[in-house]
């Protein structure tokens, strides 16, 4: 198939039912987003052309727009733009995890249809992009674990109807489950595991009850209701519930090795971060103000020798007695045992 027919074909798609309208113009720069070289005046030629032989029709408007000119058009070569199959094949990849199971039921053929879609356009524009860009962990990623048949389905429509459902949970600390009645508030996906926040009643907090601990959900029809003044956004971002805070923000300063303190200089750990390389010594100074969450200590561990914490004391009095903890484990357990 020669370019100008795949040019022709793209075009088409973008063109919408009457009474909706699209300029050559715009045409011609969505064209240019999907890596057609065209000028605005080779469009124009085109679409007069085109009109002669389909259902296409211009206004008199200023700019001028064209439409199909019945609102059943015909699907043409490919079934969607550049645009909206990348749009759908990055939901697909980055999202289809935390969409309602209905929707991803409906969405599941538009996916398809976007990625066979994708293959058509060749490298040009948005199907470049889409071979073009990966997420990565950045720890070692852990597989998802295993969420019993049905709980999907019952939590994420009660979440998104606003209703209550009954449950069995088995909290990591006890060998038989609990039945709740819970009133869903919000869904969070950390790693490769799903927390919903949830309130029960008699605790006047919100709770987190991972996915893969519930078994025997059962939606209800009572509506479900949050705690007075609860804010799901403010609940995860600015409390920082699920990095675990331990009290209020404090002053870190830490001395680490210059290649490590060059990264957090570029991936700053607050805005008032400050940086200072010591004198003759390969290492840094950074201070800054950050949330004292357990997360943020789980983070200088893994850091291990590149990396000492001065202050505040009291982290650092923790993080002797850890490291403390853990060479006596080493010793005891003797080498190579």
């Amino acid at each position: 198939m020669s370019d100008t027919t795949l040019r022709h074909l793209a075009m088409l798609q973008l063109i919408p039912a009457h009474p909706g309208k699209i300029t050559a113009r715009d045409i011609h720069r969505r064209l240019s987003d999907e890596g057609y070289a065209v000028d605005v005046r080779s469009v124009e030629r085109d679409l007069h052309k085109l009109s002669q032989k389909l259902a296409l029709v211009q206004d008199d408007g200023h700019p001028s727009g064209w439409s199909w000119s019945n609102a059943t058009r015909t699907q043409l070569g490919p079934g969607m733009p550049a645009d909206t199959a990348l749009t759908y094949e990055l939901l697909s990849r980055f999202a289809a995890n935390v969409m309602p199971r209905a929707l991803q039921r409906r969405l599941e053929p538009e996916f398809k249809r976007a990625r066979q879609d994708l293959s058509r356009y060749l490298d040009a524009g948005y199907a470049r992009w889409s071979k073009r860009i990966a997420s990565v962990p950045q720890s070692h990623a852990l597989l998802p674990p295993d969420i019993a048949p049905g709980v999907i389905d019952v939590v994420y429509d009660c979440l998104l109807v606003g209703k209550q459902f009954r449950v069995d949970y088995r909290s990591p600390y006890r060998e038989e489950p609990s039945t709740f009645e819970v009133n869903p508030l919000g869904l969070v996906q950390t790693g490769s595991v799903l927390y919903l926040i949830v309130r029960i009643e008699g605790f006047a907090d919100a709770r987190h009850l991972a996915l893969h601990r519930m078994s025997k959900a059962v939606a209800l029809d009572t509506p479900a209701t949050a705690p007075k003044g609860f804010d799901f956004d403010r609940h995860v971002r600015e409390e920082k519930q699920f990095e675990y805070p331990s009290g209020d923000t404090i002053k870190l300063e830490l001395v680490m090795d210059l290649w490590l303190a060059r990264n957090l200089a570029e991936c700053r750990l607050s805005n008032d971060q400050t940086f200072t390389p010591l004198p003759d010594e390969e290492r840094a100074r950074i201070t800054a103000t950050v949330a004292n969450t357990e997360l943020l200590f789980r983070w200088l561990r893994s850091l291990g020798p590149d990396v000492e914490i001065v202050k505040p004391v009291a982290l650092r009095r923790r993080m002797q007695r850890e490291v403390a903890d853990l060479a006596s484990r080493y010793r005891r357990r003797g080498k190579g045992k």
